[in-house]
């Protein structure tokens, strides 16, 4: 783009010499019908026939003298001529065709009665295409976005832009089908979902809309237990054993001269128990225990360094997920998305390439490159793997359903509630697919108990009933593949904690 927009005399002067080296070789109707199938008309529409088509309903060569005189006007500036929203000005249009047309007289391309029978001609445009799938809102704004950073907000101003996306339409479409399926009713919770692909980052599915604000890429909800994997990261980090213990009991203390009061659900006290056991059955006592020994700054940190990008704070409640700013549903897919990946984490993207044809010639503002960061080794990523696959196969997330039977393959994950069941979590992964699913009330600490008839609307059940389906549709003829095997053998053991 800077070197489009530069205006040096070097840079005229390589497009002089480029300009005579490709008019030696062809003529002027071969340049001239070049730039015109390749030259942007604006509205998204490349190339004479495409423009024709989009304006006027029509192909290229059914167009009368004054459509072409428009379409022909719109070369110098398209984006004069019509709306954001790519609503043709018919005012400015209609000037700008009579310019045209008066040109056309003066050099005796056109008579004078061809001249003003076009001129009187009303332009009619063609109505609106039909409008985008809503399926894919979200997801699109997730690509504007991108765009905007990546290849510069004057890329997008200017148009002309083929964009290459992440996205599977069929998992789009099963992410947005599926959670309108479980929550069908008008006063029903909504629900985002975010699947992330672990080897590159890719967002292959972004869903969750309520209004005009973007559920799966805006919210910040906090996420309850399925806070604790990142806990379960950090301490592997320090060698820690999943086999070490705990007593699950209820905690009394102060921290920065703040009190806090920690006991698990409905003040369940399970006694000594592993870590391996707690993650399972979410216990809140041990893991804030745990965070404690591990370090909560090495908590926070592991946790940004997974894949949280909104601030993750120091405090013994950050174990349990009561963060101050909430996770969104594409973090909450990208962090576990790491353990999916061996242990890299690779940033989430919806844009795979942006290319810009222009005058004949095509060019690549921004294209991707894959790439990544160690968080993990690949043994700790598979121990931790190990431990939510117990939460699957026989802790919280195994109480309504039986994930394996029902999609087909292994999967890992864990479920999140938080207080008085405002939000609900269950986060996921196979080796091939990282996804999260949140639902809750937009408009804040709203209760769901009472929906569907749930006294207790946890992760374990509305964001489960998604969850499954979904990825039963997502993995559907996707080759079967078993995680990696892990090595716990050189980790430490301790008792009791401490």
């Amino acid at each position: 783009e800077d070197e489009r927009l530069d205006v040096s005399f070097w840079r005229r002067f390589v497009q002089s010499s480029l300009a005579f080296s490709y008019e030696r070789r062809h003529t002027k109707d071969e340049i001239l019908t070049a730039y015109l199938n390749a030259v942007y008309f604006g509205d998204g529409a490349y190339g004479a026939e495409r423009a024709a088509e989009r304006y006027f309903g029509k192909d290229a060569d059914e167009v009368t003298i004054s459509e072409a005189a428009a379409l022909a006007g719109f070369l110098h500036a398209p984006s004069t001529y019509t709306t954001w929203e790519g609503e043709p000005l018919v005012e400015q249009a209609t000037a700008r065709r009579d310019r045209v047309l008066g040109l056309m007289l003066e050099q005796g391309m056109i008579s004078v009665a061809e001249h003003d029978e076009a001129v009187a001609a009303e332009l009619e445009f063609a109505p609106d295409p039909l409008p985008d799938d809503p399926a894919y809102a979200p997801f699109l704004e997730k690509v504007r976005q991108e765009v905007e950073e990546k290849a510069g907000a004057e890329a997008v101003r200017l148009g002309g832009l083929r964009i290459h996306t992440t996205l599977d339409p069929d998992l789009q479409h099963a992410a947005v089908e599926e959670s309108e399926r479980v929550l069908p009713g008008a006063e029903d919770p909504a629900a985002a979902v975010v699947t992330v692909e672990p080897q590159s980052g890719a967002i292959r599915a972004l869903a969750g809309r309520e209004g005009d604000f973007n559920l799966a890429l805006h919210a910040r909800r906090q996420p309850g237990s399925s806070f604790k994997p990142f806990v379960l990261a950090a301490a592997l980090k320090e060698g820690v054993s999943p086999e070490s213990t705990y007593l699950s009991q209820d905690l009394n203390f102060s921290f920065q001269d703040e009190y806090y009061a920690i006991e698990n659900y409905d003040s369940v006290e399970r006694g000594e128990i592993s870590i391996r056991e707690a993650m399972a059955e979410s216990d809140n006592t041990v893991f804030v225990q745990l965070a404690a020994d591990v370090g909560l700054e090495r908590v926070a940190r592991t946790a940004q360094d997974l894949g949280i990008t909104t601030p993750v704070e120091a405090y013994p409640s950050t174990a349990i997920g009561g963060l101050g700013d909430g996770v969104s549903p594409l973090d909450m897919a990208s962090a576990y998305s790491t353990f999916a990946g061996s242990g890299m984490h690779r940033e989430p993207y919806s844009v795979g390439l942006v290319e810009r044809a222009d005058y004949g010639k095509s060019s690549t503002p921004y294209e991707h490159r894959i790439g990544g960061r160690r968080v993990l080794t690949g043994n700790q990523a598979a121990i931790a793997t190990g431990v939510l696959r117990g939460v699957v196969e026989d802790g919280t997330a195994s109480m309504y359903h039986d994930l394996d039977e029902e999609i087909g393959r292994p999967s890992a994950g864990k479920t999140g509630t938080t207080d008085d069941f405002v939000d609900a979590w269950y986060v996921g992964y196979t080796p091939r697919l990282s996804t999260a699913v949140w639902v809750g009330y937009p408009e804040g600490r709203r209760s769901m108990v009472g929906v569907h008839g749930l006294e207790e609307p946890n992760g374990e059940r509305l964001p489960m009933d998604i969850w499954s389906s979904y990825m039963a549709r997502a993995t559907e003829g996707d080759l079967s593949l078993q995680f990696p095997e892990a090595d716990s053998s050189g980790l430490e053991i301790s008792y009791g904690g401490g």
